[in-house]
């Protein structure tokens, strides 16, 4: 499949989901969550601004892998926001660290790779994500994130096996 079909896909992705995930009148909900300051996104509690979502978001816990040799691998993926109105931006990073089978870091923080771009939009809940280009590889991912109660944390609505469960600041 060429990467024009693949990438448009992946729009078309996100954009059901998005779709899927959308209250009825979502510039309404959205506008009326931030004016009565009900939680960023009308997800959580704590004061609302329209730049609410803005920001420097971790991966956590970290993926976790144990190595034959008893080491330990952790990845760990960044998500650096900017929101402007109901519209998300950024870029999307994934960092290893590293420790030896006693448990000593060895490595930590490692970049893995180009950033990926970030594009989405506030919904009711929380957010719905599109991150194109991750990585080395390329990986195309889309995250439905709903805020929790206390503002606090992004919470992975479908984690699957390897994906991320939740983000916090």
């Amino acid at each position: 499949m060429s990467r024009l079909r693949l990438l448009s896909l992946s729009v078309v992705v996100v954009a059901l989901t998005a779709c899927a995930d959308a209250p009825s009148a979502p510039l309404a909900t959205s506008r009326a969550a931030f004016a009565s300051g009900s939680g960023g996104g009308g997800g959580g509690g704590g004061v609302a601004t329209p730049e609410f979502y803005t920001g420097s978001w971790w991966q956590t816990p970290p993926q976790r892998t144990t190595l034959l040799d008893g080491a330990v691998q952790e990845i760990t993926i960044q998500l650096q926001m900017t929101q402007k109105g109901t519209k998300i931006d950024g870029t999307a990073r994934r960092y290893l660290t590293t420790y030896d089978n006693l448990g000593n870091l060895v490595l930590q923080g490692f970049d893995l790779g180009s950033p990926g771009k970030i594009t989405g939009s506030v919904t009711a809940t929380g957010l719905s994500l599109g991150v194109r280009g991750l990585g080395e590889a390329k990986s195309n991912v889309g995250y439905v994130l709903d805020l929790s109660a206390d503002s606090t944390t992004l919470v992975n609505r479908n984690p699957g096996a390897f994906g991320p469960q939740a983000f916090a600041r």
